[in-house]
């Protein structure tokens, strides 16, 4: 029985492994070979690097072909006992960050095979060198999750800021008064938590209330998630509901994760966005994040965490998760409503690579993002430190 073609891929590799990947992600080939400059090899070269961010389906399973950066010989019968084992299939080799010379002779060996096809990895996409026809590389939120093996459930997921449509009158209370946000909620989270503990229905708050708080409560009064609020200058109560109120968008923490994810889509920096992933084929362990954001391949990730409190396990946390989704292909971050950041937060935060955004750097989020996904140390603001991708 005759056998599907399958899409092969041969990679050069010399120096950034980025494009590389970017392509893979892209082109979604059934097998993946590599033909490297000697000088990309080794511990902690570009071809480990490389290595670490492919998704695991997409890894070789041969050893890896090592040729010298200027020899077009040794590229081109690289090339050649790599398309000798696959002469039904179609073949495609990537140029990407390799020395021109590997690239002159891969590519003068493409041009007498008829079943490979030459791209070039750019800027803007991929560049097919037999008719310099331009294809658009965005990869998919979906198709990046899949590639790594996440199982998502798209369904309970918001990608579109429309989702966001009955938060919006809390949304811009918050973004008006930010610090007082911050505080509010999470007090009257801890009077919920204290209310379960002594198995209270009436929950109350007994605090200062000024001209912000109280516009802040009118919008959840408004909105209807907390049941009979009721406030005045100087104290907060609400009833519980029929579900924990510690579920509500305000006490959940929830208006966090909606408000970065807002201002993602409206900083325009990313291909896609979304908030609230859920990966739904670990049921005892399951995996999540509060919010994603991709361009070109390269993805930013986020824990978004409310109170004062920070630990070394949130930036834990987030890095796992950022190494089973490509290692350096993704940039984790922690957002947190904490005031004051501590010498170790600042600490677990270079030591995991994790970028760390508190109370004071909310209103600048969206530069951060721009930041963080350009990768560029030198931008603003200067306070918030990025990590080098691969």
């Amino acid at each position: 029985m005759k056998r599907n073609k399958q899409k092969i891929m041969i990679s050069l590799l010399g120096g950034r492994p980025v494009p590389n990947i970017q392509a893979a992600l892209h082109l979604k080939p059934e097998r993946v070979y590599f033909v490297a400059s000697a000088d990309s090899i080794g511990p902690g070269g570009n071809y480990q690097k490389a290595l670490g961010g492919l998704p695991d389906a997409m890894k070789p399973d041969q050893p890896l072909r090592a040729v010298q950066p200027y020899s077009m010989r040794e590229t081109q019968a690289a090339c050649a006992a790599l398309v000798a084992q696959h002469p039904d299939d179609d073949i495609v080799l990537v140029l990407a960050s390799e020395p021109k010379m590997m690239s002159l002779g891969a590519y003068e060996f493409a041009r007498q095979r008829s079943n490979v096809r030459v791209c070039n990895v750019t800027r803007d996409g991929l560049v097919w060198l037999s008719n310099e026809q331009k294809e658009p590389m965005k990869i998919s939120l979906c198709d990046y999750f899949a590639a790594y093996g996440w199982q998502v459930d798209w369904s309970a997921a918001h990608t579109q800021e429309v989702a966001l449509k009955p938060y919006q009158e809390v949304l811009n209370a918050v973004e008006q008064h930010l610090s007082v946000a911050c505080d509010l909620f999470t007090q009257m989270r801890v009077a919920a938590q204290q209310a379960n503990q002594n198995r209270t229905g009436q929950r109350r708050c007994a605090c200062a209330l000024g001209e912000e708080a109280r516009a802040l409560l009118q919008a959840v009064r408004n909105a209807g998630w907390l049941s009979n609020l009721q406030f005045d200058q100087s104290y907060i109560s609400w009833s519980a509901p029929q579900r924990d109120d510690l579920n509500s968008f305000v006490l959940s923490g929830e208006w966090l994760e909606a408000l970065v994810f807002r201002t993602a889509v409206r900083a325009g920096q990313f291909d896609a966005c979304a908030w609230n992933i859920r990966e739904t084929q670990q049921q005892q362990h399951t995996r999540q994040l509060d919010f994603v954001g991709i361009r070109s391949g390269e993805m930013v990730i986020a824990s978004c965490k409310v109170g004062n409190r920070l630990e070394r396990t949130f930036f834990e946390e987030i890095r796992a998760r950022a190494d089973q989704l490509g290692k350096t292909m993704c940039s984790p971050m922690l957002i947190s409503t904490a005031d004051n950041v501590s010498d170790d937060a600042t600490r677990w935060g270079r030591e995991t690579e994790v970028v760390l955004v508190t109370r004071k750097d909310l209103p600048g989020l969206d530069k951060i993002f721009r930041k963080v996904i350009d990768g560029k140390q030198d931008a603003d603001p200067k306070h918030i430190s990025v990590y080098p991708r691969m």
